[in-house]
C-alpha cells in the first residue's frame, strides 16, 4: 500500500495468518509453532492456508477501504517499518 506515493506497511490488529513461505530456520519454526497453534497436519497445509488468507486479502483490498492508525509502531520479524492499524472495508448493499 502507499500513501502520497510513499511505501506504508500497517499489521493489523487481530489478524493472525500463516506464514507463506518458508526461507530460513526462523520461518520454519515460526511454521511449525502455527501448524501445531492451528491445528494442522503437516506445515505445507500451514503455508497453503497463508496464502489462501494472502489472496483473500489482496481480493478485499480491490476495493475501497480506509485504513485506520495512530501510527504506533508496530515490531516484528519484518526489517520495514509498520505500524498497528485497523481497516474499514465497504460491502455494496443491493436494494432488492
Amino acid at each position: 500500500m502507499e500513501i502520497d506515493g510513499n511505501p506504508f506497511f500497517a499489521r493489523l490488529y487481530f489478524i493472525d495468518c500463516p506464514e507463506t513461505f518458508v526461507n530460513t530456520q526462523s520461518d520454519a519454526q515460526r511454521v511449525r509453532e502455527q501448524t501445531r497453534y492451528f491445528g494442522l497436519p503437516d506445515a505445507s497445509r500451514t503455508v497453503h492456508f497463508g496464502n489462501e488468507a494472502k489472496s483473500f486479502v489482496e481480493h478485499i483490498l480491490q476495493k475501497p477501504f480506509t485504513v485506520h492508525t495512530a501510527f504506533a509502531n508496530a515490531p516484528g520479524r519484518s526489517a520495514k517499518g509498520r505500524v498497528y492499524a485497523f481497516i474499514t472495508t465497504y460491502v455494496m448493499v443491493s436494494k432488492e
